[in-house]
């Protein structure tokens, strides 16, 4: 039987991080932060860990919902099955929520 991604999505600050990581300790998954995901192909550009807030409000929603869709698409790539944490405004990311799908 082949196992499936688990994805987390809700409103921001309601914990999704925090039981996405032990539900995929207890399970024996691999565990994606999408907002991580987002700083980590951020500073690759930028050469900064800024925190997503920042990287929303400095370059703008358009820049911030290419690197959504990018953290997506690298959690969702993986050939091992995993439990994503997606940001609390990735809904509004209709290209994002394609790449879920």
């Amino acid at each position: 039987m082949q196992k499936s991604h688990i994805i987390l999505v809700g409103f921001k600050h309601t914990g999704k991080s925090r039981h996405g990581s032990a539900l995929a300790r207890s399970i024996g998954y691999t565990f994606f932060d999408t907002d991580a995901l987002i700083q980590d192909l951020d500073s690759t550009e930028t050469r900064m860990k800024r925190p997503v807030r920042e990287i929303f409000r400095e370059d703008g929603e358009a820049r911030f919902r290419q690197l959504e869709t990018a953290a997506v698409s690298l959690a969702m790539g993986t050939e091992t099955p995993a439990v994503i944490a997606t940001g609390g405004g990735i809904c509004d990311n209709a290209a994002a929520m394609d790449e879920l799908s």
